[in-house]
């Protein structure tokens, strides 16, 4: 069986600061679709960061205004 273990997706600037958090708890098992909207963050480079269990996944993304 598949179990929910604790999940974490955040925004890092490129110094590592977490910008925002944008989920964080224990998810059920299955595929899950978020809407993140940018509007507060400045033009630049970020780290979109998700943690599960003891899995980590970072992804570079480009803000734009």
């Amino acid at each position: 069986t598949i179990e929910a273990v604790p999940t974490r997706l955040v925004i890092r600037d490129l110094h590592g600061r977490t910008v925002k958090v944008l989920y964080e708890g224990l998810p059920a098992p299955g595929v899950h679709r978020l809407v993140f909207e940018a509007g507060s963050l400045v033009s630049g480079t970020y780290l979109c960061e998700l943690r599960s269990g003891s899995n980590i996944l970072r992804r570079r993304m480009q803000v734009m205004k």
